[in-house]
């Protein structure tokens, strides 16, 4: 917290790893205070547009991006967006 780092509502309030430090005294000031910069995050750092590339001809290729740990758009603050172009 220290260096300005935050974290958004589901790995505060649900993420298994967290669960032993929960039930500290002062874990409410940190959750309330990360989620606080979260929040304020969203609000100053609008989604990125998608980079869409189309190709000259017939595609030959996909190219999926993942986000590793299993992640969910519950999980990164519901920032992911997932788009199709067709032709």
């Amino acid at each position: 917290m220290d260096r300005g780092l935050w974290w958004s509502e589901f790995p505060v309030r649900e993420d298994p790893d967290l669960g032993a430090v929960r039930d500290l005294p002062s874990y409410e000031e940190f959750a309330a205070e990360s989620l606080r910069r979260a929040d304020e995050f969203v609000r100053t750092h609008p989604p990125a547009q998608p980079l869409v590339m189309a190709p000259d001809g017939a595609p030959r290729a996909l190219l999926v991006a993942l986000h590793g740990g299993g992640s969910a758009e519950k999980k990164r603050g519901g920032r992911i967006d997932a788009r199709v172009a067709r032709s």
